[in-house]
């Protein structure tokens, strides 16, 4: 029987100080992190590996988080990942 696949969660945040201190209190509850700064980054990971839950900030470079959060919502497959 396999295992499942670790769950885990995005952050999307361009502040490197701040990705850290998501991944750092993720790993604390037992929960894999990823980081990316932008939304492409984002909508890549997300493609490859649909995450657990999705935390972004609102001021990203180039389109803001809420372009991503609309992004994520339209989509069927995407929509039912929560977004803080």
């Amino acid at each position: 029987m396999q295992d499942e696949p670790e769950q885990t969660v995005l952050a999307v945040e361009p502040s490197k100080v701040l990705s850290k201190v998501v991944v750092d209190a993720c790993k604390r509850r037992g929960v894999a992190a990823h980081c990316c700064e932008d939304i492409g980054g984002a909508m890549g990971a997300i493609a490859r590996r649909k995450p657990a839950a999705v935390f972004t900030s609102l001021d990203l470079p180039g389109l803001s988080g809420l372009s991503l959060i609309a992004a994520l919502k339209s989509c069927p497959r995407h929509r039912g990942i929560p977004i803080g």
